[in-house]
């Protein structure tokens, strides 16, 4: 996880999972704001077949804000009809510059 100034790279590992047709990583402010929140940027990517690290970058950040990035996997379901997202990871707080 490394943080710019308004955008981050975020790298997690696929485990060659076939089930999984995409992942979502997005941005949550940890600092409190007042009023309507902005809407949350989701950043999919479609993993290639097999186990690998997997890096996406979530831009449209605000300098000197605290984040969590939690990714989604996207998966086929095999028990009901389309796909069900689950969080797979959450980072810690991280910081913009």
């Amino acid at each position: 996880m490394t943080a710019g100034t308004t955008s981050a790279v975020v790298s997690w590992y696929h485990p060659g999972d076939v089930s999984v047709v995409a992942y979502r990583v997005t941005a949550i402010s940890q600092d409190l704001v007042e009023g309507q929140q902005p809407q949350l940027p989701w950043t999919v990517v479609t993993p290639e077949p097999g186990c690998h690290t997997i890096t996406a970058t979530v831009a449209g950040l605000q300098p000197h804000t605290r984040y969590v990035f939690p990714v989604n996997a996207d998966r086929v379901s095999t028990t009901l009809d389309g796909t069900q997202s689950l969080t797979v990871a959450r980072s810690r707080v991280v910081s913009t510059a």
